[in-house]
């Protein structure tokens, strides 16, 4: 039996993301990961196995953390963060000062994702931040 073209292009993606889960999960871990024996080990990651790097069962066995990005001020990043500490690993929620960031939204963000799951803060970027944004980095920790 002949197959459609929407057949043939979504077994291509199911080999594609096949192949970028194993690559992820054999080359960063085993290369990456394995300078760092003994130390903490915390991988970027989307929750979604479709996003690149997608979070493999495997991967998440050899990681000590997450770093979850949750730049939009959403409820979509909470629910990315839930999703992630529902792994039973710690949760580091990355968080942007930088514009188009809404100053007034922050606060009750960085709080939204704690109740998320969230462990911890990573904040984005303190090198690149202006001086009103500054204070803003020291009141979010």
């Amino acid at each position: 039996m002949a197959t459609t073209d929407t057949e043939e292009r979504a077994g291509w993606s199911y080999a594609c993301l096949a192949i970028s889960l194993l690559l992820f999960t054999s080359v960063t871990l085993g290369v990456v990961f394995g300078v760092t024996d003994g130390l903490d080990a915390s991988v970027r990651t989307a929750v979604n196995t479709w996003a690149s790097p997608g979070l493999t069962p495997s991967a998440a066995a050899q990681v000590d953390a997450l770093l979850v990005p949750a730049w939009p001020t959403t409820e979509a990043s909470a629910e990315l963060v839930r999703r992630a500490a529902a792994t039973g690993l710690p949760v580091d929620a990355y968080v942007s000062v930088l514009p188009p960031s809404d100053p007034a939204a922050l606060p009750a963000h960085v709080s939204r994702l704690r109740a998320a799951g969230a462990s911890r803060i990573s904040l984005y970027h303190l090198g690149l931040a202006a001086g009103d944004r500054q204070e803003l980095l020291a009141a979010l920790r």
